[in-house]
């Protein structure tokens, strides 16, 4: 998981914020793997994990062109 795709993932976690949501998202970026697990051991309750996981490919293929990343679609031009 990339580090733009946790930052888009946190963001749909209302109740994180500020200190807490850098935090966690430095220590997703560095883990070896981001699952529930890793979820739980940065802090996050399940029903925070449950939000983080909702974000489907749709969703984030709408955004990637927002965070100036790109997809794993061909571009065109």
């Amino acid at each position: 998981m990339t580090p733009d795709e946790i930052w888009l993932r946190l963001m749909k976690v209302s109740s994180l914020y500020g200190d807490r949501m850098v935090e966690i998202a430095q220590r997703l970026c560095a883990a070896a793997s981001v699952d529930r697990e890793a979820l739980h051991a940065v802090g996050m309750t399940a029903a925070q994990a449950k939000l983080f996981f909702r974000l489907d490919e749709h969703e984030l293929d709408e955004t990637r062109p927002l965070a100036g990343t790109t997809g794993s679609s061909s571009v065109t031009g």
